[in-house]
């Protein structure tokens, strides 16, 4: 069952950005969403909800409609899949209340990189507010802009990201399933779980100095 929610239309941007097609141009997202997911599986259950999650939406409704506290946590996977800083943190909080595996992703300006962090109830050892804590304390008290863009990314950036999501999302989603080889895997990134990959140069990150210092010493890089 994918429950997806968004109020955003496809608009031509989006297929050099996200893949998107000539003829979901005009569609809201979710219902181009679920064209696509029924093409793959014709049983698939999907429930399309184009609207924001945001303030007008109540922790009660979405509960109402998501159903998840019916489930067993093992059993959900909450993504926060935005360039919205305060759409991921909206479902960051839903993730504690709820007490429910998380996994969030976004793409750097102009498709430089991207990052993905995820959490774990009992395995991972940060959460996704304490991991991001400088993030949120430089959006949640200051008046600035904390809605970031894709624009200008290559498609393929976008689908590295995509890769690097469905590999995660099945290493919680059969964190418990024995018979399956992502038995338990997660364990292996319970410290690490922030991701950031870099897909241009140009991004500048602490997480990749010891990579810059080693190419300032290394003439054959092959």
């Amino acid at each position: 069952t994918l429950i997806n929610f968004d109020g955003d239309i496809v608009e031509d941007t989006n297929i050099a950005t996200q893949g998107a097609y000539i003829h979901e141009i005009g569609k809201y997202k979710v219902d181009a969403l679920e064209e696509r997911i029924h093409n793959i599986n014709p049983l698939a259950r999907v429930v399309s909800i184009n609207r924001y999650l945001d303030e007008n939406m109540t922790d009660e409704e979405f509960a109402l409609i998501t159903g998840i506290e019916n489930y067993n946590y093992e059993d959900v996977l909450l993504l926060g899949c935005t360039d919205n800083f305060y759409a991921q943190d909206r479902c960051a909080q839903l993730a504690l209340k709820f007490g429910v595996p998380y996994l969030a992703a976004q793409i750097f300006e102009k498709g430089k990189g991207h990052e993905v962090i995820f959490s774990y109830p009992g395995v991972t050892k940060a959460c996704p507010r304490c991991m991001l804590e400088s993030r949120y304390k430089k959006f949640l008290t200051s008046p600035q802009n904390a809605t970031g863009s894709s624009a200008g990314a290559a498609v393929c950036v976008t689908d590295y990201l995509n890769s690097i999501k469905a590999y995660m999302a099945i290493y919680i989603l059969c964190y418990n399933e024995q018979k399956t080889p992502f038995y338990h895997l997660l364990d292996k990134f319970a410290d690490r779980n922030y991701l950031m990959t870099r897909c241009s140069d140009e991004l500048r990150a602490p997480a990749f100095e010891p990579v810059a210092e080693l190419e300032s010493r290394e003439t054959d890089l092959t």
